[in-house]
């Protein structure tokens, strides 16, 4: 599962960067001023997710650790969920929903290899 973890994660980390430059380079985020930085903020946030989700997939952590960023990491991908669905581009929440299923699997194969 780790192995899947990994593979979606940098599937997920460049299918987001295309999406955000083709994002960035038409008129709805190019023409933001600099100081309007809040919009840009849920267009980041699955960068957050798939980099954690990488990162825990490379590394063993601490369980407890593991738990507690794995929530605050979920947590931090549903703003992006809401505006891709309401936005019409519901295709972009696949991968996400499919890589928490792949590591929460990857999380409890891990806690019952270490009982």
């Amino acid at each position: 599962m780790r192995t899947a973890v990994k593979i979606l994660s940098i599937l997920g980390i460049i299918v987001h960067a295309l999406f955000f430059f083709a994002c960035f380079t038409s008129s709805g985020l190019s023409d933001t001023s600099s100081r309007s930085n809040f919009t840009l903020i849920p267009f980041l946030m699955p960068f957050l997710y798939f980099g954690f989700c990488f990162a825990t997939s490379v590394r063993k952590f601490n369980v407890s650790l593991l738990s507690g960023g794995g929530l605050i990491a979920h947590i931090i991908i549903v703003p992006f969920y809401y505006r891709a669905i309401r936005d019409g581009v519901g295709l972009l929440a696949v991968m996400p929903i499919a890589l928490s299923s792949c590591w929460l699997l990857m999380c409890i194969r891990r806690d019952e290899y270490s009982k």
